[in-house]
């Protein structure tokens, strides 16, 4: 029986609402590991997640079963929830309605998870390379 065959890397982008600084420290981890929990149940590879306190990037190997748009939608429904649990409804935790999803060839992959797991540094130093931080063709 044949069986579907994607390679398709794909790098998401999104903001906190109105980029406010909203993953703290004390949610930033559990955040992250209900992102990379709702991948591994979508089926998709986890390759790296990462960010700073408004906004999250995940470079991820998508499944053939999983569109893009419910795969976001997932991911950001979950991990809202999650945080609005941890840091209590007063604090009003969401994330903007827009994202970014660029695909990524397998000679980049490395390049952009580097990116990735390094984003604290590349905000505190300036390094920050436009082309990974947009998530709108505004750049919003």
């Amino acid at each position: 029986m044949r069986s579907n065959k994607l390679q398709l890397f794909v790098h998401l982008v999104w903001t906190t609402v109105k980029r406010e600084p909203l993953i703290t420290d004390e949610i930033e981890g559990a955040v992250y590991r209900c992102i990379g929990a709702k991948l591994v149940e979508l089926r998709c590879k986890v390759i790296a997640i990462g960010g700073i306190e408004n906004h999250v990037h995940v470079l991820l190997e998508l499944h053939s079963t999983v569109s893009v748009a419910e795969l976001v939608k997932q991911l950001k429904g979950g991990s809202s929830h999650l945080a609005n649990t941890l840091a209590g409804p007063t604090r009003g935790f969401g994330w903007d309605d827009s994202y970014g999803a660029f695909t990524v060839g397998v000679r980049q992959l490395n390049k952009v998870k580097y990116y990735i797991d390094h984003q604290r540094e590349h905000h505190r130093d300036g390094t920050v390379f436009a082309e990974f931080e947009q998530t709108t063709d505004e750049g919003d």
